[in-house]
């Protein structure tokens, strides 16, 4: 794949807009600040499905998410460039300069973050995982 194919990863995302609906996905991605405070989005590379256990492949060459709905949660700073993030989210269309695009829905939730820096364990991290979709699923189930 040539360097200037790598958005079209974001179809890959798109094959898993169904099965999305009907439980959250774990993603992995990197975080990467900008100093531009007037920003209304937070980016993320490398997006990845995060399957314990099995070796993942890029679904995604990047994401943007609002700083407003990331803030709720995390503020994050320039002490988080580059650090690996896990999203718990949905996938959804929207249309940029009319092009389709797919992105990635944080997961509303009160108790638990759908975004966390990456634990020192992967046990933790899978445990996290975990958590929040069930906590998820079991508020949609009520």
């Amino acid at each position: 794949m040539k360097k200037i194919d790598k958005n079209y990863y974001r179809n890959l995302l798109a094959e898993l807009e169904n099965e999305s609906n009907e439980v959250p996905i774990v993603f992995t991605g990197r975080f990467k600040y900008r100093e531009d405070k007037e920003s209304k989005w937070k980016l993320f590379t490398t997006i990845r499905r995060f399957i314990p256990g099995t070796k993942t492949y890029t679904v995604c060459d990047h994401i943007n998410i609002r700083s407003e709905v990331i803030e709720k949660y995390i503020n994050l700073s320039k002490e988080y460039h580059n650090r690996k993030f896990y999203l718990v989210g949905r996938i959804y269309r929207y249309y940029h300069y009319n092009d389709l695009r797919w992105g990635i829905d944080l997961v509303e939730s009160k108790e638990l973050s759908p975004i966390w820096p990456t634990e020192k364990t992967r046990k933790k991290n899978i445990e996290i995982a975990r958590t929040v979709i069930k906590s998820v699923i079991s508020k949609k189930a009520a």
